[in-house]
């Protein structure tokens, strides 16, 4: 069973992030998302970190749903949490995740790191659909 992860309450100064969800909100409507952002920063007092793809519009993002993922993965990144510390953070939570690494690097002492922690297989960029797909299904057939 997993146990729920209570976000830390937010105080004035805390970071929040701002991704664009799949309707692309602050493409097709600039000053309704605008005024939230000023809401969030100036009547609430909190930091405001828009994620690099939030303004893209609607057809782009369907087109590339990649780039929502690391949107995605880059709001929950701290500045100097890798690949590695982000894995031992998600044991922390949910021991019994699967996980695969993908990476444009050569294997590596931290990839041999990250798969004593759990992860599958090492999969390298460039890879094909076949090849990713493979992983993800060997990691979800794992007991």
């Amino acid at each position: 069973m997993t146990v729920p992860v209570k976000p830390r309450r937010l105080k004035e100064g805390s970071v929040v992030a701002v991704i664009s969800p799949s309707l692309a909100g602050p493409y097709i409507f600039p000053k309704v998302y605008q005024h939230g952002v000023s809401v969030l920063r100036d009547e609430l007092g909190l930091e405001v970190v828009e994620m690099e793809h939030t303004r893209r519009p609607n057809y782009l993002m369907r087109l590339n749903p990649h780039l929502r993922g690391q949107d995605i993965n880059d709001a929950f990144m701290d500045p100097g949490i890798d690949g590695l510390e982000t894995l031992r953070r998600i044991r922390e939570i949910r021991p019994d995740q699967k996980t695969i690494i993908v990476s444009g690097f050569a294997a590596t002492e931290r990839v041999r790191m990250a798969q004593e922690l759990g992860a599958g297989e090492y999969v390298r960029k460039p890879y094909s659909l076949e090849q990713i797909g493979t992983a993800i299904r060997r990691a979800l057939d794992r007991t």
